[in-house]
């Protein structure tokens, strides 16, 4: 293929609409977060396609930034923290890692240690009668998103208890 049809090629592309999925992706690289959303069934739909999978009417794309997601489980994660030393003990570095669902769609995101202690400390005060922690009344929203290392990390902070 030469130049001049790899141009036309091109040309005749940009005139074709995008996708929601490469749509989200664009608004990604640019940290938003956009979900589709049916507004017939109103449900947010995952993955992103243009379709909903309920009622098979066009999606919308709306941004999640302005929705809570309530906050499912919280997790620990050493993967790739380094070690640190100190007085004979070593520590590892530990990254909180938040289960959220926002309306049927659940990510998994980092959440900052400020939110955490918060959280912990309301929650050793309210302990389920099975002495695990009730997350249910936890609200959070999606404070950053993006791809990095071409992944998507999501991060999220408290809303409300």
């Amino acid at each position: 293929m030469d130049r001049k049809q790899k141009k036309n090629l091109r040309k005749r592309n940009s005139n074709i609409s995008l996708s929601n999925y490469e749509t989200f992706m664009k608004f990604m690289r640019k940290g938003k977060f956009m979900m589709p959303y049916c507004q017939t069934c109103k449900k947010n739909i995952w993955p992103p396609s243009d379709y909903c999978t309920n009622c098979f009417n066009r999606l919308d794309l709306i941004d999640l930034k302005r929705q809570d997601g309530k906050l499912i489980e919280i997790f620990h994660s050493f993967v790739g923290k380094k070690q640190i030393k100190s007085n004979q003990s070593i520590t590892r570095e530990v990254d909180i890692i938040g289960l959220v669902d926002f309306t049927g769609v659940k990510l998994l995101g980092s959440i900052n240690k400020t939110t955490y202690n918060y959280i912990n400390t309301f929650n050793c005060q309210n302990l389920k009668a099975n002495g695990l922690f009730d997350y249910s009344r936890v609200r959070v929203k999606l404070q950053k998103c993006g791809i990095l290392e071409n992944s998507l990390f999501y991060k999220f902070k408290l809303v409300s208890i």
